[in-house]
C-alpha cells in the first residue's frame, strides 16, 4: 500500500489525547506496543504490527501525563471502520 493510500488512514496528533499536552518523547519500545487496532489495522493493511509501529506510526510518550500514543494515528472514519471490523456492525 502506498503512503498516499496510507494518508487517506491517517491524521496528525501533534498532542497528547488525555492532556493535550504538545511536550512529548520519542518512545522507543515500540515492540513491546500491541492493542487489537493496531493488530486489526496491521492485518488490514498486510503488514506485521511491528513494521507498522516501526515505518508508518511513531510512538511517543508525554512528558506531562506519561500517556503513549501515535502519531500520525487513525482518522474517525477509519476508527469506524475497524471498530466495525473488530467488534460487529
Amino acid at each position: 500500500m502506498s503512503a498516499v493510500d496510507l494518508a487517506s488512514y491517517l491524521q496528525s496528533n501533534p498532542v497528547c489525547p488525555v492532556c493535550q499536552s504538545g511536550d512529548r518523547s520519542d518512545f522507543f519500545e515500540q515492540e513491546v506496543m500491541s492493542n487489537d487496532y493496531l493488530n486489526t489495522l496491521a492485518s488490514y493493511l498486510q503488514v506485521d504490527t511491528n513494521s507498522l509501529l516501526t515505518s508508518i506510526l511513531r510512538a511517543y510518550q508525554c512528558r506531562n501525563c506519561t500517556t503513549i500514543y501515535c502519531d500520525p494515528w487513525l482518522n474517525s472514519k477509519t476508527s469506524a471502520m475497524l471498530y466495525g471490523l473488530m467488534y460487529g456492525q
